[in-house]
């Protein structure tokens, strides 16, 4: 997984807090190209967490984030027969 291009392509979607159709597809083809299990999707589903908190502008918008990224992790476990 190319962390650091993810992380670059993060920063320059979050410019303006909003995802578009063409941002979208871009992260879509990344992901495509750069994500190919479970673990990595993982990674890279806590790199947007981590690019959004540091993207926040209040304390109460990181304590938020932090809240949906806890959640997900229960809700969207990693697959049991997946290696780590």
């Amino acid at each position: 997984m190319n962390a650091a291009e993810l992380d670059a392509l993060l920063r320059q979607f979050l410019v303006d807090h909003k995802l578009n159709a063409n941002e979208r597809d871009e992260l879509k083809h990344w992901a495509n190209e750069n994500v190919d299990g479970e673990q990595k999707r993982a990674a890279a589903r806590g790199m947007v967490f981590d690019a959004a908190r540091n993207a926040a502008a209040s304390a109460d918008a990181v304590e938020l984030l932090t809240f949906v990224e806890e959640a997900l992790e229960i809700l969207l476990p990693m697959k049991a027969n997946e290696s780590v």
